[in-house]
């Protein structure tokens, strides 16, 4: 009976211009989204890959002058000084970040980690493409899944019974002992099973393009058939619980407008009101304030800083220029006067993330959002784990060189090398992200149960 009604509801699809011109839209735009994702990765990765290459070449020349030095030999006295000594800093795109880049272009992906650099300015591209690129915006899968996904399958299944009960056909149908269940679920079907083939099939090629793992690619799939099976189910409550297409179509609007757009964005708008992020500008007023203060008493805070740093500091060399040691003084002080404006920032970024997660509990497309940028690679958690790491890194450099910079010397080639290089470590899953993909197929399954009621009392 079910593989009777699936393949007649499969030839209408295709048959009805009008279903079959919705499809084709959708596809055209997932492999839009697929090309778009995969060229910024491309991007991305030339981008990366062209900066160490430079910074590779510096850094042997300054090794190698740093250990001339140590042997004794005559170099310049601007040459090997610790505030030279630079690290690259690269935010790699996930291995899948090409299906949800669309929030990546405003990331930071770069930073050169030196002793010149301050908190302040440490992060001076926020972005891969330029300010055409971000006013332009861009289409990821994740959209196409996410939101879009929903709003095809509840317009092309609303009135898949509807049709039947308004023409009398489906009174006729249940007299002559048909099941009403399998033609619901065979009609949902054949319009879902296209929706779902056509991003997977971009997820597989996105994972041979980019070189992914194979159980990324899985996982990728599997939660977003069980956000499908979300909407299908909601798609089912709508056909089996109206019996208007006018009805059925306000349903559509709501459940969709509801779910992925209220939500979504109450829940942003209510956790960033709650949790208010300290102002950029009086980030950057701080920063300025600091450094020009560190700047015009020099001799002090130098006599301050070796005093917090007693039996570091040794015979000076009068030939190194002054600069080296104010730029990196000023560099401290606004570590120290920025710092405590940084953790604010992450602690409330870190209460809105925490307070979004729990509405997802109201909101499978939240839910879907979170864990599907998790398996990409991307998101404002992951963006955030690497600013704190670089900052981390910067402070480690900072703490490395400073004894040797305040009292105009140079590192030992055994210092310079004990710094160690820089690592991005993906950060741990937020807490309940799976168990809202759990509770997303929960909820599918008690709107099916609903349905499967409802069709029985109506028999």
């Amino acid at each position: 009976m079910f593989r009777f009604h699936f393949a007649r509801e499969w030839n209408q699809l295709w048959s009805d211009p009008l279903r079959a011109g919705a499809l084709a839209l959708y596809a055209a735009l997932a492999v839009w989204a697929l090309w778009d994702g995969l060229q910024w990765r491309s991007h991305t990765v030339e981008i990366l890959s062209e900066t160490p290459a430079d910074l590779l070449t510096e850094r042997e020349e300054w090794f190698a002058e740093l250990q001339k030095a140590e042997d004794g030999g005559e170099i310049s006295p601007y040459a090997a000084r610790p505030m030279g000594l630079t690290f690259f800093a690269p935010h790699p795109p996930g291995e899948l970040g090409a299906l949800a880049h669309r929030s990546e272009s405003v990331q930071p992906h770069t930073a050169l980690i030196s002793g010149w650099r301050s908190e302040a300015s440490l992060f001076q591209r926020y972005e891969v493409e330029g300010p055409a690129a971000l006013r332009a915006g861009r289409l990821d899968l994740l959209f196409v899944v996410t939101v879009l996904l929903p709003l095809f399958l509840l317009m092309l299944t609303y009135d898949v019974l509807i049709r039947e009960r308004n023409s009398g056909r489906f009174t006729l149908f249940l007299v002559q002992g048909g099941n009403a269940v399998a033609l619901l679920g065979a009609r949902i079907c054949a319009v879902l099973i296209p929706l779902v083939i056509i991003p997977c099939a971009c997820v597989l090629i996105a994972t041979l393009a980019s070189d992914a793992s194979g159980l990324s690619a899985l996982a990728w799939m599997m939660t977003m058939l069980v956000y499908a099976f979300f909407w299908a189910a909601i798609g089912a409550v709508i056909a089996a619980a109206c019996s208007k297409p006018t009805t059925g179509a306000l349903a559509v609007l709501a459940s969709w407008s509801v779910f992925v757009v209220l939500l979504p964005s109450s829940a942003q708008f209510l956790a960033q009101a709650i949790h208010p992020v300290p102002s950029r500008v009086a980030y950057l007023s701080a920063a300025r304030d600091a450094e020009g203060e560190s700047r015009r008493n020099i001799a002090t805070r130098a006599e301050i800083y070796m005093a917090e740093h007693p039996g570091q500091g040794n015979a000076s060399d009068e030939a190194v220029p002054g600069f080296y040691r104010s730029a990196y003084l000023a560099n401290i002080d606004i570590r120290e006067r920025t710092t405590p404006m940084v953790a604010e920032f992450e602690r409330q970024q870190r209460a809105q993330r925490e307070l979004v997660a729990y509405a997802q509990l109201l909101s499978p497309t939240i839910i879907a959002q979170g864990a599907l940028q998790r398996l990409s690679g991307t998101g404002a958690e992951r963006a955030a784990a690497y600013r704190r790491q670089a900052r981390n890194h910067l402070s480690t450099l900072h703490d490395a060189i400073g004894p040797a910079t305040v009292n105009r010397h140079r590192l030992t080639v055994a210092q310079a090398e004990a710094v160690p290089e820089f690592r991005f470590q993906m950060p741990p899953a937020a807490r309940g992200t799976w168990l809202g993909v759990g509770w997303t197929a929960l909820l599918a399954l008690g709107a099916c149960v609903l349905v499967v009621q409802r069709l029985k009392r109506i028999s």
